[in-house]
């Protein structure tokens, strides 16, 4: 309960019809503000729609009602937290109440009351969110595989069981999200992997390390991580942690490819490696003092020690006058270390002008990160 504080006209009309002034000594109501002074004062009538009035409130900060239309109090001689006196009211009108504020020299044994403004019941809280979509893909750690995405764990489970898991092939299923790979893939799907192949599942992880392991592996492929079609066969055109094929350099300003002609058992020596700079292809890496075969191979995705190449003889047919004759430099078409026109440097887009003789580039060797 607080002291009262008719909210409306109407409350004071209903007040004056009911009841007598309680003075004991002063006729008190529960409309204050916490500092001195008088907020809007004489000039703006006093009730809490009216925002010049606005630090006047009440305890339970309730709305409030005094009168519509201006009067000479509150005049500013009022004290903060004190009570203002009823001093002439009620009469026998709602519309004319009357009250002052005079220091803080109002006060009164007895009050009338009534219940406090009563807090809406908060609204139930919101169901949770559903689950993120997920969609799944197969890691295959021994043969740096992987395949998907794929829509349903069914689907992804099919493609698993192509292979038998084994310890020559640790492989598993991932269930992807936004998020991520799911850490634990005991459970994919709402299926239990984690049973194997008494389950339907031909799964094989040695220990966590594995399992780690092959979800950075659906982390870190791209089609895999982002839920996009592979535009390619993911075993035999990636490059670093799995082998050559069709590898895009990574760092430059415009397109380049390393595409091989043939792949090593390993997948980690490219045999008469053919380069691509934008629309152009057919260039081919010769032997210079400034060719560096562990950057070649760091752009392309592996590691950038252990880097070695071969030399020989070979043509770049069908290139116009056998020409595509390249070297590593910086500068020319764009800052950054590439293959360059053996003649001029510069190729993206371009022709390549030089014949392609002496000691070429038959093969590259990479080693894994």
């Amino acid at each position: 309960m607080k002291i009262f504080s008719p909210r409306t006209r109407g409350d004071w009309k209903t007040f004056i019809e009911s009841a007598q002034p309680l003075r004991a000594p002063h006729f008190i109501i529960d409309v204050t503000r916490p500092s001195d002074g008088c907020g809007g004062c004489r000039k703006h009538s006093m009730n809490s729609k009216v925002p010049a009035q606005a630090t006047w409130r009440t305890q339970d900060r309730s709305p409030w009602w005094l009168r519509s239309s201006t009067y000479g109090q509150p005049d500013g001689d009022y004290k903060a937290n004190c009570f203002m006196d009823l001093w002439h009211s009620p009469h026998n009108s709602e519309n004319n109440i009357q009250f002052n504020d005079y220091n803080c020299n109002y006060h009164s044994r007895s009050y009338f009351c009534q219940p406090k403004k009563v807090k809406p019941v908060p609204p139930p809280a919101p169901a949770p969110p559903p689950p993120p979509p997920a969609w799944y893909c197969v890691a295959r750690y021994s043969k740096k595989e992987m395949k998907g995405p794929f829509k349903t764990v069914t689907k992804a489970q099919a493609e698993l069981n192509t292979q038998p898991g084994n310890s020559n092939n640790a492989q598993m299923i991932c269930e992807m999200t936004k998020a991520g790979a799911k850490k634990d893939p005991h459970h994919v799907g709402g299926k239990p992997q984690g049973g194997g192949a008494n389950k339907g599942f031909q799964k094989w992880w040695l220990n966590w390390n594995q399992i780690r392991q092959m979800n950075t592996m659906c982390n870190n492929d791209h089609s895999c991580k982002y839920n996009k079609p592979r535009k390619v066969d993911p075993n035999t055109k990636v490059c670093g942690e799995a082998k050559f094929g069709t590898c895009k350099h990574a760092g430059l300003k415009y397109d380049m490819y390393t595409t091989c002609g043939s792949m090593s058992a390993n997948g980690l020596t490219c045999y008469k490696p053919t380069i691509q700079y934008g629309t152009v292809k057919g260039g081919a890496p010769a032997k210079h003092s400034s060719n560096r075969y562990g950057d070649w191979c760091k752009q392309l995705g592996f590691s950038s020690s252990g880097a070695s190449a071969q030399f020989g003889s070979r043509s770049c047919s069908p290139n116009p006058g056998n020409k595509g004759k390249l070297f590593w430099c910086g500068g020319y078409d764009e800052p950054a270390k590439k293959w360059c026109d053996w003649q001029d440097g510069k190729w993206h887009n371009q022709r390549l002008d030089y014949v392609c003789n002496g000691q070429m580039v038959t093969s590259v060797t990479c080693s894994r990160r």
